[in-house]
């Protein structure tokens, strides 16, 4: 674990600290976050919130968190900034626990997280550390800061997905929520055996069953591996189609599959697609933008934001969840 140094931020910290904003901001969807912080913002949140700085041994602002009150009194760590290139060393974990300290000596008997649109891998550390869902959206996390009032077990990994891809991870983190699996969320990497444009509804469901399998033997805790794979149909006329497919294995080995709607690609994805490329890289090349695929995707690009992959992926996952939801309906010879 990182060697870090936390106080109060000082006004000549301002710069430092708006850059590291910026940085954190870059790695979320377009349109996530504060709109402008720039350095008059960030100082009015540093010096009129309850506020830390962590530097590393060589000095270096890698982390920050902020904590205001909501207007229920609870408490809410509404900044909680890591570098990206200091992520993975437990400096999240450290200023979490320094926001909840903060949020106690304030007064406040609770205090709140609220997770940004792709902070599923996130979750498991606000699950780790007593943090429960509250109800009021499925990313918002919710804590006593009473030791005596609530405890929460530290969860196991119930599901294993198979992808570090974070909107595979986050869709398959709010299709869990929405129907009551909160406990953990966890992406492995896996190979999906299948080509990375695959084409056909065939090699879409070996990739997501691949996946699925793949990722449940690699984590023996794990109750359930998903696989997500998405790709492209052909129409009748040569028209592309991106769609995807998703296949949820059981411990058991049950497996139950799903998928989501169809987008009709442009022609000239539609060409590239059919040239061998990989959709995500031309998007990038369409765009003008860096790693598309990890973010709103194409889905979110042509439907100008209307729609984004993540949600998309997430109506997937729920699509393969019926027969384990209603198994009785789906019971040969049970009329249910």
């Amino acid at each position: 674990m990182t060697a870090l140094s936390l106080r109060r931020p000082r006004h000549g910290d301002v710069p430092e600290v708006t850059a590291l904003v910026h940085r954190a901001l870059a790695t979320f969807p377009p349109g996530w976050g504060p709109a402008c912080a720039t350095e008059a913002t960030v100082e009015r949140r540093l010096m009129m919130d309850e506020a830390r700085l962590a530097r590393d041994e060589l000095g270096r602002a890698v982390g920050c968190v902020v904590v205001t009150s909501d207007p229920d009194g609870a408490g809410r760590i509404d900044w909680l900034v890591v570098d990206p290139a200091a992520r993975g060393q437990g400096i999240g974990g450290r200023l979490l626990g320094v926001g909840e300290r903060l949020a106690a000596r304030q007064g406040h008997r609770s205090v709140r997280v609220t997770l940004p649109p792709l902070g599923a891998s996130m979750a498991g550390l606000l699950l780790g550390s007593g943090f429960v869902p509250d109800g009021r959206g499925e990313l918002d996390f919710v804590k006593s800061t009473d030791p005596g009032e609530w405890r929460v077990p530290r969860p196991r990994v119930r599901i294993a997905v198979g992808s570090m891809n974070p909107t595979k991870i986050t869709a398959v983190a709010r299709a869990a929520f929405r129907v009551g699996l909160w406990n953990a969320v966890q992406g492995v990497h896996v190979d999906s055996g299948v080509r990375a444009m695959p084409i056909g509804h065939a090699e879409l469901r070996a990739g997501a069953a691949n996946r699925a399998r793949a990722a449940l033997s690699r984590l023996p805790r794990a109750r359930f591996g998903v696989g997500i794979e998405g790709g492209v149909v052909w129409g009748e006329g040569g028209e592309a189609w991106l769609t995807n497919a998703v296949v949820v294995r059981a411990r058991d080995g049950t497996e139950t599959e799903g998928g989501g709607g169809r987008l009709k690609l442009p022609a000239r994805l539609a060409e590239a697609v059919a040239e061998g490329a990989e959709l995500g890289p031309v998007m990038d090349e369409l765009t003008g933008e860096d790693n598309t695929k990890q973010r709103e995707g194409a889905v979110g690009h042509l439907t100008r934001g209307r729609l984004d992959r993540t949600e998309a992926e997430t109506w997937s996952v729920l699509t393969a969840l019926p027969e384990l939801l209603s198994r009785a309906l789906y019971r040969s010879g049970d009329p249910g």
